[in-house]
């Protein structure tokens, strides 16, 4: 009851202080002085204390200019704080207010309340960085307000593409040497092993050797995740993705961000496109090099593995497509490949190739109507086909104006049955096919107008999170109600639906869902941890991944699987108890831990980095 009242007192003396310090608004005609002019201002902060109950959530790459401008003060079930705002470089006060209202009461994992205040900063007059500082002194910041601040984002998820390099790439571009080459089955070297690869059935599980099927070039491609298997899902996926989202706005992601970081996205775009003819460019059609076998070695550099084999693959396995399998793979490939050949038009010979690879794998898919999963199923296990030949043949359509595809299109996007509000993610693209399909068609025909009630019915849950979101995250803004695995990519993906029915007209609110999951994913979110390594003050310095921990590095642009509740974890992972780093700010319901051993929660994989890009080029110009 003292720390409430002593609270209270502090609240109303830090207003009254506040108010005698209020300025005119920036570039007011009065004649005040700007809030970036030398020496304006240096306004007396209070006293920093050395400790205090609260801390500040919000998104530490910065908030877009033009969006809305809040964070959430988290605490232990203290009375709601007052606090000022003042631009940090000239200690201008702009604003004050008492944080409210209150978004968050519940019981945290260590035993104590665990409550959140919502904190409107509005007040803030324009782009900047400014400083948030409590009741009882305490300092957040810098808050960072931009034209677009997503600059960064897009450079970081390069950056870990490339080190999840495979083959003949370098440790300057990838912390690791060259890995897996498919020259190893042929240099006659007893020296050299672990090349990829050795065809093999889908299914198989036994030794893999150089006489256990004719040798196929797998060299290429990016590891998918902590361990060192290729999977055509994902990196079909993470492509198909992020070449839709080049292809549509690119010029515009130049213009708000600038040539380079669009640029150095391109260029390692084109490696995972390589990959993907060699997988099904030739008479064979396969789906996945190295198998279970390199799950379970443990950590190790990719690099390694050339004098100490993995045990039982002198050489790596290259699985085949299962006989009438693989319409699922086969037409995400053909829309990563077709949407490649108009993002690298400017290379003619490259593009063409492109396009013709896509239109034999879209041709073989609709060959092959069962889903093919990996080796084994639990990895990444699918059973829809029809959302990726829908976006293959729509994708296609757009390509080659050849109204085959895009009666395939319709066809396969009419018999899409998505539950509302479901993300895309690696094994669903119906948001994706729906949009690409309604694009294969006039503005106003009546095609266009069924896709767009489909896709609208899709989205409606997220753009309803806008005003009332629901679950575990509802006060951070979280799009889904449910917590699961990859719950980040999950997130993303929200903001990807909804921002696809936004294309089709309507739903601005779609904007403001979108800019939530990216204050959730760089730290405005229970936690306070930026879940992309490398972006903001606080991200994962342990994250479940194979070269960190042999090489020990910081592995920038990894987007980590994300929190999620104890009973996804229960009983496969050890549940971290009321002393954890996190578990003041954790429920039963929503929790995180930075460490190693949590693959859930702390594992990155290229497929969780492929909504944020779609989502960044799809915010509005401005931005």
């Amino acid at each position: 009851m003292v720390r409430a009242v002593l609270s209270v007192l502090a609240a109303a003396a830090l207003l009254i202080g506040c108010k005698a310090q209020v300025r005119p608004p920036v570039g007011a005609d009065d004649g005040s002085i700007p809030l970036d002019a030398p020496g304006a201002c240096n306004d007396a902060l209070p006293v920093e204390p050395a400790s205090t109950p609260f801390a500040l959530r919000y998104d530490q790459i910065g908030y877009a200019w033009g969006g809305r401008l809040w964070a959430v003060v988290v605490g232990q079930g203290e009375p709601a704080p007052a606090f000022r705002i003042y631009a940090t470089a000239t200690r201008c006060f702009v604003g004050d207010g008492v944080a409210g209202p209150r978004v968050l009461d519940a019981r945290s994992r260590a035993g104590t309340a665990l409550t959140g205040d919502r904190v409107d900063l509005s007040a803030i007059p324009g782009p900047g960085e400014y400083l948030v500082v409590l009741a009882d002194g305490a300092r957040f910041g810098p808050i960072v307000v931009a034209d677009d601040p997503h600059e960064v984002a897009l450079s970081l998820v390069s950056r870990f593409l490339r080190s999840q390099r495979c083959g003949a790439t370098t440790a300057e571009a990838s912390h690791h040497g060259a890995c897996h080459l498919h020259a190893s089955l042929t240099d006659g070297d007893r020296a050299t092993a672990s090349g990829d690869g050795v065809a093999v059935d889908d299914g198989y599980r036994g030794d893999v050797s150089e006489t256990t099927g004719p040798a196929v070039d797998g060299e290429g491609g990016w590891h998918d995740a902590g361990d060192y298997i290729k999977f055509l899902g994902t990196t079909s996926f993470t492509l198909a993705v992020d070449l839709i989202a080049l292809r549509d706005r690119g010029a515009a992601l130049k213009r708000r961000l600038g040539a380079a970081p669009v640029e150095e996205l391109r260029t390692e775009l084109r490696w995972g496109l390589d990959w993907v003819v060699k997988m099904i460019g030739g008479d064979a059609y396969y789906h996945q090099v190295s198998g279970e076998r390199d799950h379970q070695a443990g950590f190790r550099k990719p690099d390694d593995d050339t004098e100490h084999p993995v045990r039982g693959y002198a050489h790596r396995p290259v699985f085949r497509l299962a006989p009438g399998r693989g319409g699922n793979l086969l037409g995400r490939a053909a829309a990563a490949l077709a949407a490649g050949s108009e993002v690298y038009a400017d290379d003619p010979p490259y593009a063409a190739r492109l396009l013709e690879v896509a239109r034999r794998a879209y041709a073989e898919g609709k060959r092959r109507m069962m889903a093919q999963s990996p080796d084994p199923t639990d990895f990444y296990g699918e059973g829809s086909v029809t959302d990726d030949l829908a976006l293959g043949a729509a994708v296609l359509a757009r390509v080659t104006g050849e109204a085959a595809y895009r009666a395939d299109a319709l066809t396969y996007a009419q018999g899409l049955d998505p539950d509302p509000g479901s993300p895309i993610y690696w094994g669903g693209v119906d948001a994706l096919a729906l949009i690409e399909t309604a694009l294969a068609f006039a503005d106003g025909s009546p095609e266009r107008a069924a896709m767009a009630t489909k896709l609208a019915a899709l989205a409606a849950p997220i753009e309803a999170s806008d005003g009332a979101p629901r679950g575990p995250g509802a006060a951070f803004g979280y799009a889904l109600a449910d917590f699961g695995n990859g719950t980040i990519e999950q997130s993303l993906g929200a903001a990807a639906v909804c921002l696809a029915a936004r294309r089709l007209g309507g739903h601005d609110a779609c904007v403001e869902v979108a800019r939530s999951q990216l204050h959730w994913l760089y730290g405005q979110n229970p936690f306070g941890v930026s879940f992309q390594i490398g972006a903001g003050k606080v991200f994962p310095h342990h994250p479940h991944h194979a070269l960190v921990e042999t090489a020990g590095f910081v592995l920038e642009g990894a987007i980590v699987g994300g929190p999620t509740g104890i009973d996804v974890i229960r009983g496969d992972l050890p549940v971290p108890g009321p002393t954890a780093p996190f578990a003041k700010w954790s429920t039963d319901d929503l929790f995180y831990e930075d460490v190693v051993d949590n693959w859930v929660v702390n594992e990155p994989a290229i497929d969780f980095s492929a909504p944020l890009v779609y989502v960044v080029a799809e915010l509005p110009d401005g931005d």
